[in-house]
């Protein structure tokens, strides 16, 4: 009788690396919220069973042949515990490297070498998956923005509004704490504003682009 990772290398040779990838990853990341494969997956897992000459196999054991990571070729499990990821600034470095590196580090079912590798590479890259971008002011947040030009000509009660939110913003510090511009990264307008960070730690931050 043939085993998991024999039937896993026969299908890989006859759906392609990129077929085969793409798979799994349906399979971990949709297929198995689903209760069923899709599609294109019954279309691709037929044709190769007709080819084949294998029986066929039904989802609960597909689940469990094809329920690993694409990268480390180990089982996935579901997380001893919901702690996520560290919150980081999306890039396109990170989307590389968690679609190459750590596929299956942050979801349902995680792959523990991916998780550590995440971890990794978050430590290694610790400036670029920052949030903090910069300390400043309430004020200098808006005037890199050229809010404050005299050209803008902006209404005095707009002004007034900016000078009271920065003396109620720093009345809510303690002393030490720092004031930083954040941004999430990637493409959604909006993920980014000011935090307040004390001894390093983002204490609270807000939006300020809505």
């Amino acid at each position: 009788m043939m085993d998991s990772r024999d039937l896993r290398s026969h299908f890989r040779a006859f759906a392609g690396a990129e077929r085969y990838s793409k798979f799994l990853s349906c399979m971990n990341l949709t297929s198995r919220v689903k209760g069923r494969l899709l599609y294109w997956q019954e279309q691709l897992w037929d044709a190769f069973i007709s080819s084949s000459g294998f029986q066929s196999i039904d989802f609960v054991d597909l689940v469990e042949i094809f329920g690993i990571c694409e990268t480390h070729d180990c089982p996935l499990q579901v997380p001893a515990e919901r702690k996520p990821l560290p919150e980081i600034r999306h890039t396109p470095e990170y989307a590389t490297a968690r679609e190459t590196i750590f596929p299956c580090a942050d979801s349902n079912w995680i792959c523990l070498d991916c998780r550590a590798a995440a971890q990794r590479w978050i430590d290694e890259n610790a400036e670029l998956c920052s949030l903090l971008r910069c300390q400043t002011t309430y004020i200098g947040f808006y005037e890199r923005r050229g809010l404050t030009d005299p050209g803008n000509k902006f209404p005095e009660s707009v002004m007034l509004r900016i000078m009271e939110r920065e003396r109620e913003i720093a009345a809510g510090m303690r002393p030490g704490d720092e004031l930083w511009e954040w941004d999430s990264g990637g493409s959604n307008f909006g993920k980014g504003g000011l935090a307040v960070v004390r001894d390093g730690r983002i204490i609270r931050k807000w939006s300020e682009f809505k």
